[in-house]
């Protein structure tokens, strides 16, 4: 149906449309299948000459996409931002030219609130960008760089005010965490992190994470130390590792909980959890897919809440080319850590670094991966899990999708987190405090697109169209009044 003249719509009421309507009224909003929800994010690197997927990281409403760009030899992010469910490129900015001799990161993105912290590492120097979206606009707030020869940036990540960053160190020297926190609109150094348990090590720095007031900064292989802000200073307190496990080539942390995955050259599956119990952090369990043809779970790992993200995919620098990587979710439901999902693409060619770049934020994991001989980003996607294991759900506004993935990725709000769609509840399009005949003629006035930035109270299913669908909502909650 095409838009009503504007001139006139508010005028004319086209009965024959609403006798349809009242008709469909047979339409309820049932139980539909509540798969796993996949977005393609729209960014490919075989559009840019060159090109290398580097890194992509996701927190809420904003995620970003590093690449190498071979041509020009820079470093450059693209930062995407969602609006009612729906991704779009906002921003690009370049992060720093290259000698071309870049080193494949461990963690070069991360994302906290409306911060983000970018890093590219070569064999003289690395660079560290951070950045922060306010009222729809991007600056830099800080560009950092490291010592010649020393491998700053290696990895990076952000909690908040506080940014740490990973110098591991492949002259010989003892590696580093440098902790900055921010000070207004600047960023300064507070502190810079050793080992003081155990040997000095010169990886210590490969990944880094932090999370209010705990920092974990791992070794490669040698497992990972925990830090501790006292208010004043930060403190070590913990060395994580198990027995015939080369855990700390990966780590992320949330809260109580944390996950340590493998070096990245080891075959063998290890991916393991900690968490945090009166006063210490303990192993809780060894993760393990029910794929067994997985090589190497536990190359990248990434946790938020109930979630962790672990990265399988082989990697052989003699034979150069292999089979894509896949993306293993584990869910815990309280006491056991169980794979939901394996995210793949098994259609891209194979690749030299075939292991995917991964982001996690709640419910949805954002995934970049590869698919050629020159590392670039083939696809990236962003898929919304289910929130609950209920493999069918409501679909209370009629736009083929659960409610619960509706809120989960962000096309629905819940402000009152009850599960339920807010444009279910009360469709009072005009405010008045009653459901009525007037909302149904302010939905048939704005017929037609409904733009994600607009303000459009009548586009009730939040599809980016009024239509029939609105209107069936408004009459399947004629005369709700009061809390409207």
């Amino acid at each position: 149906m095409q838009r009503l003249l504007s001139s006139h719509r508010s005028h004319l009421f086209p009965f024959a449309t609403l006798a349809i309507v009242v008709t469909s009224m047979t339409m309820q909003a049932g139980s539909i299948p509540c798969d796993t929800l996949e977005q393609d994010l729209g960014f490919d690197g075989n559009d840019h000459n060159g090109s290398s997927g580097y890194d992509m990281a996701l927190d809420g409403d904003i995620a970003v996409v590093q690449d190498y760009n071979g041509l020009a030899m820079t470093h450059d992010l693209y930062f995407y931002y969602r609006n009612q469910g729906r991704w779009s490129l906002e921003y690009q900015q370049t992060l720093a030219d290259t000698n071309g001799m870049f080193i494949i990161p461990r963690k070069a993105l991360d994302v906290s609130g409306d911060t983000v912290i970018a890093s590219s590492t070569d064999y003289d120097v690395g660079h560290v960008g951070i950045y922060r979206r306010l009222d729809g606009d991007w600056t830099q707030e800080a560009a950092l760089d490291g010592e010649d020869g020393s491998l700053f940036g290696l990895s990076v990540a952000i909690s908040n005010d506080v940014a740490v960053i990973g110098q591991s160190n492949s002259s010989g020297e003892e590696g580093e965490a440098h902790v900055y926190r921010r000070n207004g609109d600047a960023w300064e150094i507070e502190d810079v992190l050793r080992l003081s348990l155990g040997s000095p090590d010169t990886w210590f720095g490969t990944e880094v994470a932090v999370d209010g007031n705990t920092i974990m900064v791992s070794a490669l292989s040698s497992g990972a130390w925990v830090f501790e802000f006292d208010g004043d200073s930060w403190n070590e307190t913990q060395h994580l590792q198990i027995e015939d496990m080369q855990l700390g080539g990966s780590i992320d942390l949330d809260g109580d909980v944390a996950v340590l995955g493998s070096y990245f050259r080891e075959t063998d599956n290890q991916a393991v959890i900690f968490r945090y119990h009166e006063g210490e952090w303990t192993p809780e369990q060894s993760l393990v897919s029910k794929d067994l043809d997985t090589i190497s779970l536990g190359h990248s790992v990434r946790i938020s809440g109930n979630i962790a993200a672990v990265v399988s995919g082989e990697f052989d620098p003699m034979d150069y080319y292999a089979a894509q990587g896949k993306v293993h979710v584990f869910r815990h439901d309280g006491e056991y850590w169980e794979e939901i999902e394996i995210l793949e693409q098994p259609t891209l060619p194979e690749a030299i670094f075939p292991m995917p770049r991964v982001g996690l934020s709640g419910q949805q994991v954002a995934v970049g991966y590869i698919n050629d001989e020159l590392l670039a980003f083939g696809q990236v996607a962003i898929y919304t899990l289910t929130p609950s294991d209920d493999p069918s759900g409501d679909d209370c506004n009629l736009n083929d999708t659960c409610d619960e993935l509706d809120i989960a990725s962000g096309t629905s709000q819940d402000q009152n987190s009850n599960g339920v769609p807010d444009e279910c509840e009360c469709p009072d399009t005009n405010s008045d405090g009653v459901v009525d005949a007037s909302d149904v003629l302010a939905v048939i006035a704005a017929w037609g697109d409904c733009k994600p930035d607009d303000d459009c109270p009548e586009d009730v299913d939040s599809d980016g169209t009024v239509g029939v669908n609105d209107i069936l909502l408004v009459i399947g909650e004629w005369g709700k009044w009061g809390d409207c």
